[in-house]
């Protein structure tokens, strides 16, 4: 009888172990038979929702936040290159007119003015003010119409590089004379190769100024539209 019994209570375990088991397996399966489909079905594969597209917002006040309004950054550089472009063709054409009237102005003092400097493009007249002066011959014959003598002989028209800047340095010293200071004077180089017209262009306006201001023979004409 006692053996009886203990035979029962052990096949009560055994299938109890199995049910629990069975349990296991089918809860197991049950699992990878949901993720199977899943991921062989796209319909029911979880995905996020799209996104707005989102910008660093750069108008004033802002602060800098993130937010999904378009930003108008790219418009305001193109707008930055825009402006910097018309700021640099003005100057340019300024220093252009600066370069044409002084050109004019030595031309007419040195019975040149046929030549017409108004039709050369903005854009390459100060190469034009440097090609025409480059000997300095127009040079010596513009002190000698400011002030008679001051130059002598007046140098012929030469492609000698010597010959210019010693051409050119009789004009720079005859500058000295009539009262120019030193540091007011070009080096002659910066003429004969075009090492800086700028500083020509400058010692001229100087001359301009001294033939109003002291040189009581000359009644000009002097450099058009200049307060120099």
């Amino acid at each position: 009888e006692r053996v009886k019994k203990e035979a029962e209570v052990q096949a009560a375990e055994a299938s109890a172990v199995k049910n629990v088991e069975a349990n296991e397996n089918s809860s197991a399966t049950t699992t990878f038979s949901s993720v199977t489909n899943s991921s062989s079905n796209p319909k029911t594969v979880m995905r996020s929702p799209p996104r707005a597209p989102v910008s660093l917002d750069v108008t004033p006040g802002s602060g800098g936040e993130w937010s999904n309004k378009p930003t108008t950054f790219q418009a305001d550089v193109d707008n930055l290159d825009s402006e910097v472009a018309f700021k640099k063709k003005a100057k340019l054409a300024a220093e252009s007119n600066e370069y044409r009237n002084a050109l004019i102005w030595v031309l007419k003092l040195t019975d040149e003015s046929q030549v017409d400097v108004s039709t050369i493009p903005f854009d390459n007249v100060h190469l034009q003010f440097g090609e025409m002066l480059q000997d300095g011959v127009l040079l010596c014959k513009l002190l000698n119409k400011i002030c008679p003598g001051t130059i002598k002989p007046i140098p012929k028209p030469t492609t000698i590089a010597f010959k210019q800047l010693s051409n050119i340095s009789s004009f720079c010293r005859g500058c000295q004379k009539l009262g120019l200071q030193k540091r007011e004077c070009f080096d002659a180089q910066d003429l004969q190769k075009f090492d800086n017209l700028r500083a020509v262009l400058d010692t001229l306006h100087a001359l301009n100024r001294r033939a109003k201001s002291t040189i009581q023979e000359f009644s000009g004409p002097y450099i058009s539209n200049s307060d120099q």
